[in-house]
Protein backbone atom coordinates (compact mmCIF):
# COMPACT_ATOMS: atom_id res chain seq x y z
CA UNK A 1 0.00 0.00 0.00
CA UNK A 2 3.12 2.49 0.33
CA UNK A 3 3.00 3.09 -3.83
CA UNK A 4 -0.90 4.08 -3.57
CA UNK A 5 -1.58 7.82 -2.77
CA UNK A 6 -5.19 7.27 -0.82
CA UNK A 7 -6.93 4.31 -0.14
CA UNK A 8 -9.93 2.95 2.59
CA UNK A 9 -8.88 1.18 5.83
CA UNK A 10 -11.19 0.43 8.24
CA UNK A 11 -14.13 2.30 7.96
CA UNK A 12 -11.58 5.60 7.02
CA UNK A 13 -9.83 6.96 3.99
CA UNK A 14 -5.82 7.25 4.69
CA UNK A 15 -4.20 9.40 2.10
CA UNK A 16 -0.58 9.00 1.69
CA UNK A 17 0.61 12.82 3.36
CA UNK A 18 -1.83 12.54 5.91
CA UNK A 19 -1.04 11.06 8.95
CA UNK A 20 -4.74 11.42 10.26
CA UNK A 21 -7.39 8.87 8.81
CA UNK A 22 -11.01 10.24 7.73
CA UNK A 23 -14.04 8.92 9.02
CA UNK A 24 -16.06 7.81 6.44
CA UNK A 25 -19.36 8.11 8.82
CA UNK A 26 -18.52 12.15 8.17
CA UNK A 27 -18.54 12.30 5.07
CA UNK A 28 -21.05 14.09 3.11
CA UNK A 29 -20.27 13.91 -0.38
CA UNK A 30 -17.15 12.73 -2.16
CA UNK A 31 -16.27 13.29 -6.03
CA UNK A 32 -13.38 13.98 -8.30
CA UNK A 33 -12.81 17.43 -9.92
CA UNK A 34 -10.47 17.71 -12.98
CA UNK A 35 -8.63 20.54 -13.71
CA UNK A 36 -8.58 21.79 -16.99
CA UNK A 37 -5.44 23.90 -18.67
CA UNK A 38 -7.06 27.12 -17.64
CA UNK A 39 -7.43 26.48 -14.20
CA UNK A 40 -3.91 25.14 -14.17
CA UNK A 41 -2.80 28.03 -16.09
CA UNK A 42 -4.60 30.74 -13.42
CA UNK A 43 -3.11 28.66 -10.28
CA UNK A 44 0.31 28.78 -12.02
CA UNK A 45 0.00 32.73 -12.81
CA UNK A 46 -0.34 33.11 -9.47
CA UNK A 47 1.81 31.02 -7.65
CA UNK A 48 4.62 33.16 -10.30
CA UNK A 49 3.79 36.38 -9.14
CA UNK A 50 3.76 35.77 -5.25
CA UNK A 51 6.91 34.44 -5.76
CA UNK A 52 8.42 36.46 -8.49
CA UNK A 53 7.24 39.23 -6.08
CA UNK A 54 9.87 38.56 -4.03
CA UNK A 55 12.72 38.81 -6.69
CA UNK A 56 10.89 42.37 -8.01
CA UNK A 57 11.63 43.46 -4.39
CA UNK A 58 15.43 42.55 -4.22
CA UNK A 59 16.46 43.36 -7.94
CA UNK A 60 13.55 44.15 -10.11
CA UNK A 61 15.12 42.67 -13.51
CA UNK A 62 15.20 39.22 -11.77
CA UNK A 63 11.52 39.32 -12.03
CA UNK A 64 11.73 38.93 -15.66
CA UNK A 65 13.70 35.46 -15.43
CA UNK A 66 12.04 34.29 -12.13
CA UNK A 67 7.95 34.69 -12.90
CA UNK A 68 7.99 32.36 -15.88
CA UNK A 69 10.29 30.05 -14.43
CA UNK A 70 8.05 30.00 -11.43
CA UNK A 71 5.09 29.94 -14.15
CA UNK A 72 6.64 26.51 -15.57
CA UNK A 73 7.54 25.01 -12.91
CA UNK A 74 4.32 25.28 -11.19
CA UNK A 75 1.78 24.43 -14.72
CA UNK A 76 4.01 21.31 -14.56
CA UNK A 77 4.08 20.12 -11.32
CA UNK A 78 0.56 20.92 -10.50
CA UNK A 79 -1.62 17.84 -10.40
CA UNK A 80 -4.81 17.48 -12.71
CA UNK A 81 -7.06 15.50 -10.76
CA UNK A 82 -8.44 16.54 -7.02
CA UNK A 83 -10.56 14.10 -4.63
CA UNK A 84 -12.20 16.78 -2.99
CA UNK A 85 -14.75 15.80 0.65
CA UNK A 86 -17.47 18.08 1.87
CA UNK A 87 -17.70 16.92 5.48
CA UNK A 88 -20.01 17.37 8.11
CA UNK A 89 -17.96 17.62 11.92
CA UNK A 90 -20.01 19.98 13.85
CA UNK A 91 -23.15 21.50 13.84
CA UNK A 92 -21.46 25.17 14.58
CA UNK A 93 -19.83 25.16 11.45
CA UNK A 94 -21.91 23.19 8.94
CA UNK A 95 -20.39 21.73 6.13
CA UNK A 96 -16.91 22.06 4.87
CA UNK A 97 -15.44 21.55 1.91
CA UNK A 98 -11.40 20.49 1.14
CA UNK A 99 -9.54 18.92 -1.14
CA UNK A 100 -8.12 15.39 0.75
CA UNK A 101 -5.07 14.41 -2.12
CA UNK A 102 -3.82 15.41 -5.76
CA UNK A 103 -3.25 13.01 -8.27
CA UNK A 104 -2.67 12.52 -11.98
CA UNK A 105 -3.76 9.12 -11.83
CA UNK A 106 -7.95 9.51 -12.19
CA UNK A 107 -8.42 5.87 -11.84
CA UNK A 108 -7.54 5.35 -8.30
CA UNK A 109 -9.33 8.62 -6.95
CA UNK A 110 -12.19 7.15 -8.50
CA UNK A 111 -11.59 3.43 -7.26
CA UNK A 112 -11.91 5.42 -3.53
CA UNK A 113 -14.87 7.32 -4.30
CA UNK A 114 -16.71 4.06 -5.77
CA UNK A 115 -15.91 2.33 -2.60
CA UNK A 116 -16.73 5.09 -0.30
CA UNK A 117 -20.16 5.04 -1.64
CA UNK A 118 -20.96 1.33 -1.32
CA UNK A 119 -19.59 1.74 1.97
CA UNK A 120 -22.05 4.72 2.69
CA UNK A 121 -25.10 2.87 1.31
CA UNK A 122 -24.52 -0.57 3.40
Amino acid sequence: MSEQLVWIDSEAICCKHSSIPLEIEKIMDIRVVEYNNLTKMKRALLIAVVFGFSFFMIYPLSALVAVPVFFLLSYLLTKKYELRVTLCDNSEIGAVESGLCKSNDRDELVRVVNQVNFLKRV
